[in-house]
């Protein structure tokens, strides 16, 4: 899927179209969705197990229904993917693969930033067609199960004034700084979660 976003952008561009990549990988995400959870018909199934059953002898039947039942006990366990999951997993995607392995100019990466007061003033993703992303980010991540920027699998860049540090998409620390004070204010949990969406 991620190479199919990154060759439908490639493409799009050459092309001078306008057609938004946010867009594309919405429709890409419903179409997903629709595959993985709808099926063939109810008649449709009842006449292919009829079928199927009698092409089998009487022995060959009676497996036949134990392999219905066992097939019908282990799908009873797979859950179809929440829509905004996939749909976020997408955008991780495209962010991350425009990362330039530069955390603190670079692109690729989900930037944050807190004045002195320790205010949050402003949540961005710095990648091509950012602003966008950020808007749909902000729709879904509810529904896809996160809290907020944090829990989101791409590098993040946080700041405090002109102090900053990286964190990895794991949030394990990508780029120190040396300002202890700075440091525990970046690195608290309690921070972490006013960072809840994007400034848009």
């Amino acid at each position: 899927m991620l190479h199919a976003i990154s060759d439908e952008a490639d493409r799009a561009a050459k092309a001078a179209t306008n057609r938004s990549v946010a867009e594309w990988i919405t429709g890409l995400r419903t179409a997903v969705i629709n595959n993985y959870t709808l099926g063939s018909t109810r008649q449709a199934m009842v006449e292919q197990i009829q079928q199927e059953y009698n092409q089998n002898d009487e022995g060959g039947r009676g497996g036949y229904i134990a392999g219905i039942q066992n097939e019908l006990a282990a799908t009873k366990t797979v859950a179809a993917p929440k829509a905004e999951a996939i749909e976020l997993s997408m955008y991780e995607g495209w962010i991350n693969q425009n990362f330039n392995q530069d955390c603190m100019d670079g692109t690729g990466i989900v930037f944050v930033q807190f004045d002195s007061d320790g205010n949050l003033t402003s949540g961005k993703v710095i990648a091509p067609l950012g602003d966008t992303l950020a808007g749909r980010l902000n729709t879904i991540m509810g529904g896809a199960g996160i809290s907020g920027i944090m829990d989101m699998g791409v590098v993040k860049k946080i700041c405090r004034e002109d102090l900053c540090m990286c964190f990895e998409g794991n949030n394990t620390v990508r780029k120190d700084t040396d300002d202890d004070d700075t440091k525990s204010f970046l690195t608290s949990t309690d921070n972490w979660s006013k960072i809840s969406s994007f400034t848009v």
